[in-house]
């Protein structure tokens, strides 16, 4: 059986130990991605794989959702 990977596409810098613990932390079958670390050339690619956009404190425009359609939206500053 194979597992479905799904693809988190994390906005924010963040420290190396806090890194370490989000992959710690992920669940089976998740891969993250961390935007700072790709390549310009890359980013377009990755943002139309991701399954989610994780943002807690970076502005993102409507560029990027446009290019991430497949993707949810994730964000630390939803209100109820």
């Amino acid at each position: 059986m194979s597992v479905v990977t799904k693809k988190i596409l994390y906005f924010d810098k963040v420290f190396e130990e806090f890194k370490k613990i989000l992959h710690e932390q992920k669940p089976e079958g998740f891969d993250l991605w961390f935007w700072d670390e790709m390549a310009d050339e890359e980013k377009d690619e990755k943002l139309s794989e991701a399954d989610y956009l994780l943002v807690a404190t970076k502005k993102i425009g409507e560029n990027i959702f446009k290019k991430a359609a497949k993707a949810k939206f994730m964000s630390g500053n939803q209100s109820q």
